[in-house]
């Protein structure tokens, strides 16, 4: 497997702007998605946001 067709993301929380997590992202072959969004917790809102991807 070639480890080179994903690359690091940081997920930004959508209410305050801070970047709280890393993830992976594929980056070639199928299934590609444009931008991630996940819920996750984040500390400074102290409740579960949306966190998108950030560049």
């Amino acid at each position: 497997m070639a480890k080179d067709a994903r690359e690091i993301v940081a997920l930004e929380c959508e209410s305050c702007k801070s970047r709280n997590y890393h993830t992976e992202k594929r980056v070639k072959g199928q299934d590609v998605v444009k931008r991630l969004e996940f819920l996750k917790y984040c500390k400074k809102c102290k409740k579960r946001t949306a966190h998108k991807e950030s560049k």
